[in-house]
């Protein structure tokens, strides 16, 4: 498949070569992530946080994700401390940093208090959904719903990082899945703990998930197979072409028992998806994983 780049799981090294350069600047973070502002963010809109993964906003002006892994980011100024509020369908998971510490991983609920050093008048705030449960319905609408963020005795900012966006399609090694435990549950699966975070994390990047339990060139698996997928969020949600600077593709673990044409044939399509949606944008192909 000319004009791709083959490796097998080292993904790191070979990514970062697609990830240099660019300007960097803004707030920073003891993370070395430094941020800006999302001017895609509408003073109007409900709920004011930057986002970088599988969000769309529902009837309600709430943020929808069925994505472990997506992130959403802002900045308090003034506040002594934030509240971070949910309406979710089933068990979420986060994972939060206040001003690039080390994470704190807990289950959403129903919302968030977090405690904000009131000696610095400004803090940032990352998050990650962590972890849901494979079978929750998280691709027909289900999954997190973000309905907003308060400060106390402040205001909310919505950010973004100001740093390079690695797109990962895959399957549920890519989103996270059973990567603390066997059960494809909440607690099992983690995005923030999974392969796409720590290369992000070495590269000074941010992922972008687009994977889905089961998936493959062929396969299915909970959505679509990998050329479908890469269009579709739900099964009523359609991409919204982000920003991707660059694109790594994990599929075949899936499709082993298939045809090695038929692979050939759904790993091309899904391929010329990518192409077309992210045109010039590298593209790293991993080898599938035994």
């Amino acid at each position: 498949m000319d004009g791709h780049f083959y490796f097998g799981v080292g993904v790191t090294t070979y990514v970062a070569e697609g990830v240099q350069g660019g300007t960097m600047g803004g707030e920073f973070t003891k993370t070395g992530l430094d941020y800006r502002p999302d001017t895609r963010v509408l003073s109007t809109d409900k709920v004011q946080v930057g986002t970088i993964g599988r969000w769309y906003k529902d009837a309600s002006g709430n943020l929808k994700t069925g994505s472990d892994g997506a992130e959403f980011y802002f900045k308090t100024i003034g506040a002594s401390a934030c509240t971070i509020s949910f309406n979710n369908s089933t068990t979420v998971n986060i994972a939060y940093s206040i001003d690039g510490a080390a994470f704190t991983y807990r289950a959403a609920g129903s919302s968030v208090s977090l405690t904000l050093d009131s000696s610095t008048p400004i803090h940032i705030i990352r998050v990650i959904i962590d972890g849901m449960a494979e079978y929750c319905g998280k691709t027909t609408g289900g999954g997190c719903t973000l309905t907003g963020v308060t400060a106390t005795g402040g205001t909310v900012y919505p950010i973004i990082p100001n740093c390079k966006v690695i797109a990962f399609y895959g399957d549920s090694i890519t989103e996270g899945t059973n990567t603390l435990g066997p059960d494809a549950t909440a607690s099992d699966n983690s995005g923030a703990r999974s392969y796409p975070f720590y290369c992000c994390e070495a590269l000074r990047a941010v992922s972008y998930r687009v994977a889905y339990g089961g998936s493959g060139a062929v396969a299915n698996g909970s959505l679509y197979k990998f050329s479908e997928a890469a269009y579709k969020i739900t099964n009523s949600n359609f991409e919204n072409n982000a920003k991707i600077d660059v694109i790594v593709v994990n599929h075949g673990t899936n499709d082993m028992y298939g045809e090695a044409s038929d692979f050939e044939t759904g790993y091309r399509a899904g391929l010329k998806a990518i192409s077309q949606l992210y045109p010039n944008t590298p593209i790293f192909c991993m080898i599938p994983y035994a």
